[in-house]
This record gives structure tokens, C-alpha cells and sequence, in this order.
């Protein structure tokens, strides 16, 4: 679609690249952008009175608004973060510290390592309940359950808004305004969401949400961590530091009532300037032309894999996939079959794809992943097919 947009096809002209689950590549306006902050800026934020130091905070402070309006939000309510690990983290440990002791925090068992292990640790830190929400194959039936979960003992629901191994497709507005009636937090993780969907914290009614750049065609080291203006203020700081007190000294610890209490340190500006840069590149394009060229993807990925009877998909039906799509060739471990691609410098994922409680519910050792991005084109999955094909030739020919 925009293959000419991302210069690693110049130096990589045969590069097949399907993992864009884990990460984007970048686009020239993202890479010039990052090169401009070390050219014409390189200089702190929020620390020097000098003009260039004063224009770089002017830049950050302008690229917070973009945030905001990217998610609907207010720009009070974004923090930069190293990315959606680091986002969740601070968010649990700052939320989960001040709750009572035995409340309960729900999570699905399709979450990413990087929501559950953060859940985990700090509900074993503060002596609270982690429910784990079993995953079936029947969809209404995962909604129920979950809804089954939610009661007054309850302060968190965290979610991830599309799963990067398989599509869920839950009714978040029916389980939001569950959570909301029941005073719970709701925290989305959105790291799979912001490629090919818009996302907006208020019509959401969410009280946190979390994306990384990386995943949305801007740098790596660089996250947003949205927290609702009037929960905030209740956060304990995880991490501390440089700017993120009023005052100090060894009897008082005055910490920042706002946002940037949750932003100790020197952060990431050349990774601001190039999250900038990404936002406006997907706002360029448009969610509306994104979404029909990835649908036009998964559309004939998924007529391809109907006649390969050696594939199997999960789930059966891929049609409902909104950008990947996990799968296995039967009897053939998925790292064999990635090496093959490689070999035809074709990249895909092959592992448990960071979703251990997942891939054991659904009792396998590990799976392939095809994740599709703007630079994907019907050739590329031509390709993938007669790699495929030969993977299954190779392997299962000699079990025969």
C-alpha cells in the first residue's frame, strides 16, 4: 500500500515482513523526525531556562496535546512512558497500592506476559485477589464469565482491547458499564488497537489505557499512559526522581499533584518527536483507508488458507481477524517452519507469542503468527503461501 513511505525496502528490497504484531516499521517522517530532535533540539525538557531547552519543552508539551486528541483525552490525563510495559506497570503499582487488602483485580487468561506478570506482582506485593478469566471457545460464554467475576469486591478490570494472537471481539461497551455501575476501574491495554483502530477514552469510559509507539509506526522506548484526570491524583509513583517533586528534603517529600509525577527522570525526547510523527502519519492515512486495506488482507490470507488442508488457524474462522492471524502447519513445530520462511526472507512470529495461559488453554507448545501493516501487499502473502507449502513439503513428506 505505502511500501515506498518505509526506507528498510531500500536496504531490503526482497523483505517479506509479517510480524508487525511486534512491532512497526517506520516510516521516513518518523525517522526524520527522530534525527531532527538530535540536529536542532537535542536539549532536555522541563529543566533549562535557555532557549533551547525552552523550545524542546514547547515540542513535548505540543506533542501531549497530539496525544490527547489522538485518544480524546485532555492533555492533563497522557504521561510518556518507555513504552506499555513500563505504562501498566506504574499504573497497577500506583492504583492497586492504596486499595484494601483481599479486593480483587480480573484479568483475562489471553492477556500479554506485559499485563499479567505486572498484575501478578503487584497483587502478591499488596496481598489482593488476581481472578483469571478462563478462555472458551464460545464468545458469549467468555463474556459471561467475566461478568460472572465483577462484584463490589472488584477495583480492576484490566483488558486487552484486541488480543495479539487471536480476535476476542468483546462487548466493551456491556462490560465497561458493568464496571462502571459497580464503581471497578477499567484499565485497556490498547498496544494491538492503535495500528488499525481509533481509540477514545471517553466514549470508552475508561479510567486508564496504555499503547506503545513502536506499535503504531513510531519508534521503540516510547509509551503513552493515559490515567483519567480524577484518579491521578490518588496515584502512588513507582518510579521517582527529577521532576516529580515540588519539594524535597530529608524530613518532606512534596510530590507533584499532576501527570508528570509519573515522569521521573529524563525522558525519551527524540522517542516523543517520532511518536509525534507517527500519530500525524496515521492521521494522514486515516483509520477508514487502514482498516479496508488490512480487511482486504485478512480477507485473501484467509481465502488462501481455505485451501491448504495442512493449516490449521486459530481460531477455525479467521475472518473476524482485524490485522493477524495465528496458525500452525499440523505435525510441524512453528520455529522449523519460520526458519524456512527465512530462508526466503519472509518474517513471521513463531513462540507462545509472550500469551504462556493462552497457548496452554489452547494446548499448544507455541504457534505461527502473520501480522499485517500498512507495507504489506497481496504479493507478500503469494509469498508467504509458497513458503508454506514448501515448509509442509519438507516436514511432513518425511513423516510420511
Amino acid at each position: 500500500m505505502l511500501k515506498n513511505d518505509f526506507p528498510i525496502f531500500v536496504h531490503n528490497p526482497d523483505l517479506v515482513y509479517l510480524d508487525s504484531a511486534a512491532t512497526t516499521l517506520k516510516p521516513s517522517s518518523v525517522i526524520k523526525a527522530v534525527d531532527l530532535y538530535y540536529q536542532k533540539f537535542s536539549s532536555n525538557s522541563h529543566r533549562g531556562i535557555y532557549s533551547l531547552a525552552e523550545k524542546t519543552t514547547e515540542y513535548v508539551e505540543e506533542t501531549r496535546e497530539v496525544v490527547a486528541k489522538f485518544i480524546n483525552s485532555s492533555k492533563h490525563e497522557v504521561a510518556f512512558t518507555s513504552g506499555a510495559t513500563d505504562s501498566i506497570n506504574k499504573f497497577y503499582y500506583g492504583f492497586l497500592k492504596n486499595v484494601p487488602k483481599n479486593s480483587r483485580v480480573v484479568l483475562l487468561e489471553s492477556e500479554h506476559n506485559s499485563h499479567l506478570l505486572p498484575a501478578k506482582k503487584w497483587c502478591d506485593e499488596f496481598g489482593l485477589k488476581l481472578e483469571i478469566v478462563e478462555i472458551s471457545n464460545n464468545l458469549e460464554q467468555i463474556e459471561e464469565d467475566l461478568l460472572s467475576m465483577l462484584d463490589n469486591q472488584t477495583v480492576l478490570l484490566g483488558l486487552s482491547m484486541d488480543s495479539n494472537v487471536m480476535p476476542l471481539n468483546l462487548n466493551f461497551e456491556t462490560i465497561i458499564s458493568r464496571c462502571n455501575g459497580l464503581g471497578i476501574k477499567v484499565f485497556l491495554d490498547a498496544c494491538q488497537t492503535v495500528s488499525h483502530s481509533s481509540v477514545d477514552v471517553k466514549k470508552l469510559k475508561v479510567d486508564a489505557l496504555a499503547f506503545s509507539a513502536h506499535k503504531i509506526y513510531g519508534p521503540t522506548g516510547i509509551g503513552v499512559l493515559f490515567v483519567k484526570e480524577d484518579l491521578i491524583y490518588n496515584l502512588e509513583p513507582l518510579i521517582v526522581g527529577g521532576g516529580t517533586v515540588d519539594d524535597f528534603t530529608l524530613d518532606n517529600i512534596l510530590y507533584v499533584d499532576g501527570i508528570q509525577k509519573l515522569e521521573a527522570g529524563t525522558q525519551n525526547m527524540a522517542g516523543i518527536f517520532g511518536l509525534r510523527a507517527a500519530i500525524d502519519y496515521v492521521n494522514q492515512i486515516g483509520y477508514k483507508k487502514i482498516q479496508k486495506h488490512l480487511k482486504s488482507l485478512i480477507d485473501y490470507i484467509s481465502d488462501n488458507f481455505l485451501k491448504l488442508d495442512f493449516i490449521e488457524t486459530y481460531p477455525a474462522n479467521i475472518s473476524k481477524n482485524k490485522s493477524l492471524v495465528s496458525f500452525n502447519i499440523k505435525n510441524v513445530h512453528p520455529h522449523d517452519v519460520a526458519m524456512v520462511l527465512d530462508q526466503e526472507n519472509i518474517c513471521v512470529r513463531a513462540s507462545k507469542h509472550c500469551t504462556h495461559l493462552l497457548h496452554d488453554r489452547l494446548d499448544l507448545n507455541a504457534s505461527l503468527r502473520v501480522s499485517f501493516g500498512l507495507y504489506n501487499q497481496k504479493e507478500d502473502v503469494d509469498k508467504l503461501i509458497a513458503g508454506l507449502k514448501e515448509a509442509n513439503k519438507l516436514f511432513n513428506s518425511e513423516n510420511e
